[in-house]
């Protein structure tokens, strides 16, 4: 958490500086389509995978998750300026990509096979409000959204170090929900840049875990999957 609020700190500074009153002369091309993109830092909760098998031995799975990366795509309309701000709609795909650290099994540690990861795509209708302009060209913005999420499992573990082997190859489409909080500032007509933080909820999911050794379905348990993405990008006002 301390690397990813320095990374937060950064990217702020860098808006806030790269949108300096220097430019704050130009046209304020506040309204109209836009298209933006986005990158930055994804930090996954660890995610409790949580069940029992057919026969109803208990399967509880802790994966402890690494920071990874994030990506944005967004099209979207802002109104332009009034005397309270302005507001934004948006189509946005999102995507990231994280690392599993370590994995436990009813409370024990299990030794991971290759490099197992969970990626995520996410399709969200995005609305903000943007406040007005303040120390120059700086604005607020806060954001919600909700859509559509796919979740894609890459985990393989060993049960004990001789085996079995274990796989977790679970692809899952669900719901999601994100919350959205940042800082832009307009640099050029047109272009501005923003640094955000997002909050994404994605709704309760069936993973199925096979036993690698055997060929067979050993149990569906159920997840949560939870993620938070520092993300700087730039907006283009039409």
């Amino acid at each position: 958490m301390k690397m990813n609020s320095m990374i937060a700190a950064t990217a702020l500074i860098a808006v806030t500086s790269a949108a300096s009153p220097a430019f704050a002369q130009t046209e304020n091309k506040s309204g109209g389509i836009y298209v933006s993109a986005s990158a930055g830092v994804v930090s996954p909760d660890d995610q409790l995978i949580n069940g029992a098998n057919a026969a109803g031995a208990p399967r509880r799975i802790i994966t402890d998750m690494k920071s990874g990366t994030a990506l944005g795509l967004a099209v979207g309309y802002a109104t332009g300026d009034a005397n309270w701000g302005r507001v934004r709609g948006e189509i946005e795909f999102g995507q990231h990509t994280a690392e599993v650290e370590a994995l436990s099994l009813n409370g024990v540690n299990r030794a991971l096979i290759s490099t197992p990861d969970k990626e995520v795509t996410t399709n969200m209708v995005n609305v903000f409000y943007d406040t007005p302009t303040f120390f120059g060209p700086i604005r607020a913005e806060f954001g919600a959204g909700i859509g559509t999420s796919k979740i894609d499992y890459n985990i393989n573990y060993n049960v004990n170090p001789t085996g079995p082997a274990i796989e977790i190859p679970t692809n899952s489409s669900q719901g999601a929900q994100q919350l959205m909080v940042g800082l832009s500032g307009r640099v050029l007509d047109g272009l501005e840049l923003f640094a955000r933080f997002t909050q994404l909820t994605i709704e309760d999911h069936k993973v199925e875990r096979y036993n690698r050794t055997t060929g067979t379905l050993d149990s569906t348990l159920d997840a949560e999957y939870d993620a938070q993405t520092i993300t700087i990008g730039a907006r283009y006002v039409f």
